[in-house]
């Protein structure tokens, strides 16, 4: 996939609506470069680990596809951490979607996070 890097690097993003939406506000990549990419269940599968008790995402609007990305069947960690500016407890969101589907309640949100925990 094509990473575009940003001077204010926290800005950086993989996500090309992102990148217009930031030019819209004056911030253009400085580069943009191809990175190798895989899912959250290949990395699970690759690594051999079997359970977790938190699992934290921050993948600067990719958030929905690494949680698509699992393979549920093998991995469902205890809490899962999500950066997400738009606070679900305002409005749904579609990780709130898919995670509640999963079995999982939003237990918290700060600033900038949403703090699922798995219902067993």
């Amino acid at each position: 996939m094509t990473f575009f890097e940003c001077e204010i690097y926290e800005y950086s993003t993989t996500v090309t609506q992102r990148v217009e939406e930031l030019a819209r506000l004056g911030h253009y990549p400085k580069s943009s470069y191809a990175v190798p990419s895989f899912t959250l269940g290949e990395l699970i599968r690759k690594s051999g680990l079997s359970s977790a008790e938190l699992l934290c995402i921050d993948v600067e609007g990719m958030e929905l596809d690494v949680l698509r990305g699992n393979s549920w069947d093998l991995f469902h960690p205890k809490l899962i951490v999500v950066q997400k500016w738009n606070s679900p407890m305002k409005k749904p969101t579609d990780v709130f979607a898919f995670l509640t589907g999963m079995g999982y309640s939003l237990v918290a949100f700060d600033i900038a996070s949403s703090f699922y925990m798995r219902q067993d």
